[in-house]
């Protein structure tokens, strides 16, 4: 059973309401969710984004929040407000509770090396790695959530191989800031050193496109400097996705195309996502069993059986609870 549970291989799919259960906002609230501002015209400026996103849901009342983002980084909603405030409104939401437990400024408070207080994420990972010893994490997500659990490094205590971005290019050092409290590990500059591919669909709120290249941080930063900098873009059709990120989908698909179990968390895979719904089906030639830890996982089977065919589709529970579920539907032991 060992040599014949080496070869295979697991992908996780991970989407926000992952997230949500360390107390982030889901999809449909990212922009109306409680946020904290570091300055009077950044709370002008959240206000205003807050606004408009307001009068846009009143005649979009099946919409959300992504395709509102969809409009503004389209050009297609008139008005002042642009993609890049939305984008550092969403940061700040993010950074919000992370920014009360740590007491520092928003930019900073959501920080990649941060490692992971959640104990349904750690207990999720944690089972995952267990089972299996080929794993991949594909992510529509723009946080840090999953790699405060994976971690920057390989790590002894909890046990993790750690992860890097999947799809760009290594060595990838990620800049921060220093410290606190501390004199000889500043951890100004940190490389991403584990085996574990990660790849961020649609970007990321610590990477950066500067002078021609993806530059990485340890934070948020990217998002609050020049009000909205960060690499990240809405669900997309194909043929929009930017060249910066081409490499991630490529990567990303041949990856998942070599994985015989899925394991979907906290992804509902709406139909606006055209284009990861065209990415797994076109990567779904050996799988054979699709897991979905989700609160209303059963309603969303016949969508996943749609993208995999071939698959066995097996409804769980979402966060924490599915977790157990898991262990159990999977039934060969490390």
């Amino acid at each position: 059973m060992t040599n014949a549970r080496a070869h295979r291989m697991v992908c996780c799919i991970v989407g926000a309401g992952y997230s949500s259960v360390a107390g982030d906002p889901l999809t449909p609230n990212l922009l109306s969710a409680p946020v904290i501002s570091s300055s009077h015209k950044g709370s002008l400026r959240f206000e205003r984004v807050q606004k408009d996103f307001q009068a846009w849901s009143k005649d979009n009342l099946s919409n959300n929040s992504e395709q509102y983002l969809e409009e503004l980084y389209l050009g297609k909603r008139d008005g002042f407000i642009s993609f890049k405030a939305a984008v550092e409104l969403i940061a700040a939401t993010l950074s919000t509770s992370a920014a009360h437990i740590a007491g520092v400024s928003i930019r900073y408070a959501a920080r990649v090396t941060r490692p992971s207080n959640c104990r349904a994420h750690i207990d999720f990972w944690r089972t995952v790695m267990r089972k299996f010893d080929d794993l991949v994490v594909v992510t529509t997500n723009y946080d840090f959530r999953i790699e405060q659990v994976l971690r920057h490094k390989p790590m002894k205590r909890p046990p993790t191989p750690g992860f890097y971005y999947g799809g760009l290019e290594r060595p990838q050092i990620l800049e921060g800031t220093a410290l606190p409290f501390t004199v000889t590990n500043q951890q100004r500059y940190v490389e991403l050193t584990g085996s574990i591919p990660l790849f961020k669909l649609h970007g990321s709120l610590n990477w950066s496109l500067e002078g021609g290249g993806m530059k990485l941080y340890q934070d948020m930063r990217p998002a609050f400097r020049h009000r909205g900098d960060a690499a990240i873009v809405p669900p997309l059709y194909s043929k929009q996705i930017p060249d910066w990120l081409a490499p991630v989908w490529t990567g990303a698909a041949l990856e998942i195309s070599r994985c015989t179990t899925w394991i979907v968390c906290g992804y509902s895979l709406p139909w606006y996502d055209r284009s990861i719904m065209k990415l797994l089906h076109d990567s779904s030639g050996n799988a054979s069993n699709v897991y979905l830890l989700s609160p209303h996982s059963k309603n969303s089977c016949d969508r996943w059986q749609r993208v995999a065919q071939q698959a066995q589709i097996t409804p769980l529970s979402g966060l924490p609870d599915g977790i157990d579920e898991l262990r159990k539907a999977i039934h060969w032991e490390r």
